[in-house]
């Protein structure tokens, strides 16, 4: 597997369309009888796909839309390709489960070079253990690389491509904002609801768990704590979602130490950001998660100075 099978190019995504799965019309309570059954016993067993780190009690499920809001340059994108990427790993779900990402603002080569940093934790792997990461990658992680004037058709026909084929449970849409609409700004906040319509209907028909990135207001100061009611655009995709995640950087942190110049400040030890669940439709937990950035090997991780690594790309 090298990198250009890892990349989607000329799918027929409008045949796709065609036959979109549905929930049909009326139906008797006994015509759900086993889904219902498993989405209980899925619910109260805990299964589902796992997050990166321990201490950290929440399952990705089949059917969610799960929104991930931050600041600029707060680290969502990053985040959410670290728990991508791991989610593939042997063993982190109940499911095999693989991904496709939609990332228009990188380059797929940019995309690819730093998810194998993520999985394997080195900053600057020999081309040898790099080729290995790619193969390992290989039907598990795939690119969807067009990424000029995509509408919501595209990637609802791209999604289902991918699932039907390709075996894919796993959407990443980078971001909200870059969806091609052809409106003008004056009717935005209907067109973002609807859009977030559509996608939590084609999550709950098809299956599939659609990860959407989105942005946050700007307050007045970068540290302030962000809520569920800081997602930028239309209150209808905070209603419309199954999860949303708050990505937040430690902004005092980062900038006692700027002005530390190098010399110990009381924060170093302090997390250089956060994870926090602010709703959770289908369950009372909202996790708070503390993290620790790792440069080198672009990772988040639960504890200052890890390096998480998955072992298994050794025996590609």
């Amino acid at each position: 597997m090298n990198l250009d099978e890892l990349i989607l190019n000329d799918v027929d995504w409008k045949s796709e369309l065609k036959d979109p799965p549905h929930t049909g019309d009326v139906k008797s309570p006994e015509d759900y009888t086993e889904d219902a059954w498993k989405y209980l016993t899925d619910a109260t067993e805990k299964r589902g796909g796992r997050l990166p780190w321990k201490y950290a009690d929440w399952k990705f499920q089949p059917g969610h839309l799960n929104v991930y809001v931050g600041i600029n340059g707060h680290g969502k994108s990053m985040m959410l390709s670290q728990m991508m990427a791991w989610l593939t790993k042997d063993g982190q779900s109940d499911r095999v489960e693989k991904v496709l990402f939609w990332s228009p603002e990188m380059t797929p080569a940019a995309q690819v070079a730093r998810l194998v940093t993520m999985i394997t934790g080195i900053g600057n792997p020999t081309k040898e253990y790099f080729e290995k990461a790619v193969r390992w990658m290989g039907d598990r992680i795939y690119i969807y690389q067009r990424a000029h004037r995509v509408g919501i058709d595209e990637l609802k026909g791209i999604s289902l491509f991918a699932q039907r084929r390709l075996g894919v449970t796993q959407i990443v849409i980078d971001s909200l904002v870059k969806i091609h609409t052809g409106t003008s700004a004056a009717n935005q906040l209907l067109v973002q609801t609807d859009l977030a319509d559509q996608l939590a209907v084609l999550a709950r028909d098809s299956g599939l768990t659609i990860n959407l990135v989105a942005h946050a207001r700007k307050g007045e100061r970068e540290s302030d704590r962000l809520t569920k009611f800081d997602l930028k655009g239309s209150g209808a995709i905070a209603d419309l979602a199954d999860s949303i995640w708050i990505v937040s950087r430690n902004v005092r942190k980062n900038e006692m130490q700027k002005f530390a110049k190098g010399q110990p400040t009381e924060l170093d030890d302090a997390p250089d950001g956060y994870l926090e669940c602010v709703k959770n439709r289908h369950h009372h937990e909202l996790p708070f998660i503390s993290l620790w950035f790792n440069p080198g090997a672009n990772q988040f991780t639960s504890k200052q100075g890890k390096v998480l690594r998955i072992e298994e790309i050794d025996n590609e």
